[in-house]
């Protein structure tokens, strides 16, 4: 009987470990998690906390937050480009004018924006002393 249950345990959190590998944690985390606390516990763990890696937009496999290509099916996809601090400043400096172009992809949008309605890039920037 106590096989069985130990068997059990084991079983239960390798199967959280794995999981726990494909919700953007490790498998030896998740593991040893699993061990400690119980696989039941563990597994509610993860699934609450949630995944933290984004997805593919063609497999929606999870993806390195930083990969130009999917590992999964070799999609390549666009990394949101870095935001030019200078550029940003002269469209908010500029005051003739109601409307003004992003800084990422040039269409037309208003000075007041915070958010390209086109590319959906982020205007604002932490204020820096």
């Amino acid at each position: 009987m106590d096989w069985a249950i130990f068997s059990f345990w084991l079983l239960g959190a390798v199967l959280v470990g794995q999981l726990a590998s494909r919700w953007g944690y490790g498998w030896i985390f998740g593991f040893i998690i699993s061990i400690i606390f119980s696989p039941l516990l563990s597994l509610i763990f993860f699934m609450i906390s949630g995944n933290n890696k984004p997805k593919c937009p063609s497999c929606k496999g999870y993806v390195d937050k930083n990969a130009s290509r999917c590992t999964h099916c070799s999609q390549a996809f666009k990394i949101k480009p870095e935001p030019n601090t200078e550029v940003i400043q002269e469209v908010k400096s500029q005051s003739s004018n109601d409307e003004t172009e992003c800084p990422f992809c040039a269409e037309l949008i208003k000075q007041k924006a915070i958010k390209c309605r086109f590319c959906h890039s982020d205007l604002t920037t932490p204020e820096t002393e």
